[in-house]
């Protein structure tokens, strides 16, 4: 199992944010439970997006990244031709997003979307006599289900490309390394990192907590039954990367 802990709150928001686009990618229209996840999943992302300046911020990451692959330029056994796509690709994403008035304008702007959010926050809301526009939506045919799902997700194509993009980049700075947590503890430094990715096989029933600052990580291993949640005292081997 592969668990990942960010160390500062803008990639925390990023790996929320990809994980709520999976989780719409995932939710296909077989079942009305699944369609549900999906509008659950928009929801919640429309309503991060209302935080911050995520937008912005995006677009440093991707300058940074930019401005990191420079230095690679006629380096011997590197892909000149693969390094001009993805420097093409990012300043595609970068301009896109200047462009962008407001990420995820174009479902806020829509009005079946917003007559069932404000209906979704609502335990149970979502009965046929409280949305009878999602009951009858529900029963459409599954290709129309799905195509309108798909429109959905493309009008969000630039954001999910452009964090993807950030966090293929950062995650592929380290590779994975052996490490042993002595008596289920294991610290190690945190300069310039922003990821730390954990690999556990599952057999051994664990999961790790992560804490930091910018200089340095902690791990400790807990065991999920416990119900003091103390981290365990045994010697734990696991993989780490510090993205």
């Amino acid at each position: 199992m592969l668990f990942e802990y960010p160390l500062n709150e803008r990639i925390r928001s990023q790996l929320r944010i990809e994980y709520l686009i999976q989780q719409m990618r995932d939710s296909g229209a077989a079942t009305n439970s699944a369609c549900l996840g999906f509008f659950r999943a928009v929801f919640e992302l429309l309503e991060m997006l209302e935080r911050g300046d995520l937008r912005q911020e995006l677009i440093k990451d991707l300058e940074k990244q930019q401005q990191g692959l420079e230095r690679w330029h006629g380096q011997p056994g590197v892909d000149q031709n693969a390094l001009q796509q993805l420097q093409g690709e990012l300043q595609q994403l970068i301009s896109g997003l200047r462009a962008e008035p407001r990420l995820g304008q174009s479902l806020r702007d829509d009005r079946f979307l917003a007559a069932l959010r404000q209906r979704f926050s609502i335990p149970g809301g979502h009965c046929c006599f409280d949305l009878p526009q999602l009951h009858l939506w529900l029963h459409q045919p599954q290709g129309e289900r799905s195509k309108q799902m798909a429109e959905w997700l493309r009008q969000i194509s630039l954001l999910s490309r452009g964090i993807a993009i950030n966090l293929q980049m950062i995650r592929e700075r380290a590779p994975m390394q052996q490490a042993i947590a002595k008596s289920g503890f294991y610290q190690d430094s945190a300069e310039d990192v922003q990821i730390v990715r954990i690999r556990l096989p599952q057999d051994q029933h664990l999961y790790p907590t992560v804490s930091g600052n910018r200089l340095r990580y902690t791990v400790r291993f807990h065991l999920p039954d416990d119900e003091s949640q103390r981290a365990i005292e045994q010697d734990t081997s696991f993989e780490v990367a510090a993205c």
